[in-house]
């Protein structure tokens, strides 16, 4: 369920770039070289919040069922795990 945006507020869509260890251990990275070209969201492209980094996007969920669509630079030898999560955010 998608709860109404109040002004001044919205989702980002956080991709970070993983190592998944043994155990509980994760390291993330929000900087560097980036596989990620483009997020589609029910088939409209989500923008990057910074222009020169693909790790941060805008991202407009509607109610209901929604079909993401995350597009990653072709690297036949890389084996890229992403660790993906969306946050609502509120300017004050």
């Amino acid at each position: 369920m998608v709860i109404p945006l109040a002004a001044g507020s919205g989702i980002l869509l956080f991709i970070f770039h993983a190592n998944f260890f043994g155990g509980n251990e994760i390291a993330a990275r929000l900087s560097g070289p980036c596989s990620v070209q483009a997020v589609v969201l029910n088939d409209k492209f989500q923008l990057p919040v910074f222009l020169d980094t693909h790790f941060i996007y805008s991202f407009s969920p509607v109610p209901g069922a929604n079909k993401l669509n995350i597009r990653l630079t072709e690297a036949p030898t890389a084996k890229v795990k992403l660790l993906i999560s969306a946050y609502r955010v509120q300017l004050k």
